[in-house]
């Protein structure tokens, strides 16, 4: 797993939580974060739970789930599809970015869709969203 991450080439001002479960989410079988803004991602044996300056992305995955997607380097957007994974993000914002870096990028080439990199209205949507969200509280 650590080396997953590590080999990602991913960096963002983002630190990742997961705790990988059971079928129902009833039962928390291993946990760990992955601090994505340094050089190289650091792996850690216990979750962060805030820090100033860097998002938070809180993932409950089902154990099965999660290795069948790092052995096989499958999108991670296969794991909100099929409800494989519960998500609380701090600040409560898509993380774009990461979505797109694990589930277009860094993923087996036959899996890889033929579109323009280009995430670039997703971004300004986000930012809008982010915008409305905040003038309305």
């Amino acid at each position: 797993i650590k080396k997953y991450f590590q080999d990602s080439n991913f960096k963002d001002n983002l630190v990742l939580n997961i705790k990988l479960t059971n079928d129902n989410f009833s039962k928390e079988l291993y946990k760990f974060s992955i601090d994505f803004s340094n050089t190289k991602p650091i792996f850690n044996n216990k979750l962060i739970k805030n820090i100033k300056d860097k998002r938070i992305l809180n993932l409950k995955i089902r154990n099965e789930s999660f290795i069948y997607t790092l052995r096989n380097m499958m999108p991670w957007e296969d794991l909100l599809i099929g409800f494989q994974c519960k998500v609380k993000r701090n600040p409560n914002i898509f993380n774009s970015k990461f979505w797109y870096h694990f589930s277009n990028i860094y993923i087996i080439s036959s899996r890889k869709k033929y579109i323009l990199s280009c995430n670039n209205c997703e971004i300004i949507e986000q930012k809008i969203d982010n915008l409305i969200y905040h003038s309305a509280q």
